[in-house]
């Protein structure tokens, strides 16, 4: 398996700046990045503000690389994935790169891409379509967001679904079991609320495919919830979906939908808490009344669906595909599929309905 001009990239991360006479501070930064000391190079970079004769480029790039490798991943790790994806037995090469791009802590990894992205944005000061006359680095920086971003999007679908258990029924039914799938029509109820949610944020009414007595009901009587986090209120509407069927019951899920953007989305979330933060393992029976879908927060910004999965998607596949220009190299090729398992109508832009369609199949 050939990895051609994507690991010269790589390569380049590790020996950016690099000259004869640098300086303790910037051998330290990059012997740190090497070893996996993330914090270590954050706290001289960011907290210390030291530049470590880096030029200011070089410097954003190594932040950035820091903050991929706080998230759980390098950029060698995602780009395997990649590859492993295109010879996946029984799984479409997208869903398969899901699989296997999961981190241990997806809601700590998704805010690490979140400032990882924003140092790249400083090198890129984000045009990455022409780079026709472009440097290297900028070249590299929109390629490790490109990578960075798809793998992003998986880790919120981890999120969005539940867990890498609903994740791994998501790809294969076989394992689901009558109680994950109450409305009997092979699919997880998991992934059935995580669509619903999508859907009603996008002005769509439930769908049911599968037997004719299974159901997905919605309850959006409940009103608006404000949770409060470093003096910040976050105000989000909270509505109660049902899964299930006369025969076998049901599953309730509670989600939390945007009400200020165009258009709406749904938070993507991580375990419960109450409006103050407070994180409780709680008994279903007092979510949706004592603590709710706790959403993930990043200063003051609201991780979202549309964000992390549109925005992130889209522009992910495009800036690899803009640098790895060639039908022969594998990562472009891989790309190129995800792009078309994504995109149903084939027009070059994935949307928040095509997500939600290929996230039902």
């Amino acid at each position: 398996m050939k990895f051609g001009y994507s690991l010269l990239l790589v390569a380049g991360l590790f020996i950016s700046g690099c000259g004869e006479n640098e300086n303790e501070c910037k051998f330290g930064v990059l012997n740190s990045l090497d070893k996996g000391e993330y914090a270590k190079v954050l706290k001289t970079l960011e907290t210390e503000d030291k530049q470590c004769g880096f030029s200011d480029d070089e410097k954003n790039m190594n932040i950035a690389a820091a903050y991929l490798g706080k998230a759980g991943f390098t950029t060698i790790e995602i780009i395997n994935s990649m590859l492993e994806s295109e010879s996946a037995d029984g799984d479409d090469g997208f869903g398969s790169f899901v699989k296997s791009s999961r981190s241990a802590n997806p809601s700590e990894s998704i805010i690490s891409f979140n400032r990882a992205n924003d140092s790249y944005n400083s090198v890129t000061k984000g045009e990455c379509k022409d780079l026709s006359n472009s440097s290297s680095i900028v070249k590299d920086s929109c390629f490790y967001t490109g990578l960075m971003q798809v793998s992003q999007t998986a880790n919120s679908i981890d999120l969005i679904f539940g867990g890498s258990d609903e994740v791994d029924k998501w790809q294969d039914s076989s394992l689901l079991t009558p109680q994950d799938d109450k409305n009997k029509n092979n699919q997880a109820d998991s992934v059935d609320a995580a669509t619903d949610a999508i859907d009603y944020a996008l002005g769509k009414e439930p769908e049911v495919k599968g037997l004719s007595d299974g159901y997905i009901t919605r309850d959006t009587t409940i009103g608006d919830k404000t949770f409060t986090k470093d003096g910040n209120d976050f105000t989000f509407e909270l509505i109660k979906i049902t899964v299930g069927s006369e025969e076998m019951g049901d599953n309730v899920y509670y989600k939390l939908i945007t009400n200020d953007q165009t258009p709406n989305s749904p938070v993507v979330t991580e375990g419960v808490c109450k409006l103050d933060f407070t994180y409780y393992e709680a008994d279903d029976t007092t979510i949706g009344v004592n603590y709710f879908p706790c959403p993930i927060i990043d200063g003051n910004q609201t991780m979202n669906v549309n964000d992390q999965l549109v925005y992130a998607v889209n522009n992910g596949l495009e800036n690899i595909i803009n640098v790895a220009k060639s039908d022969k190299d594998d990562v472009s090729k891989s790309t190129r599929e995800y792009k078309d398992d994504l995109d149903a109508d084939k027009d070059g832009e994935i949307t928040l309905e095509e997500i939600s369609e290929y996230l039902k199949k």
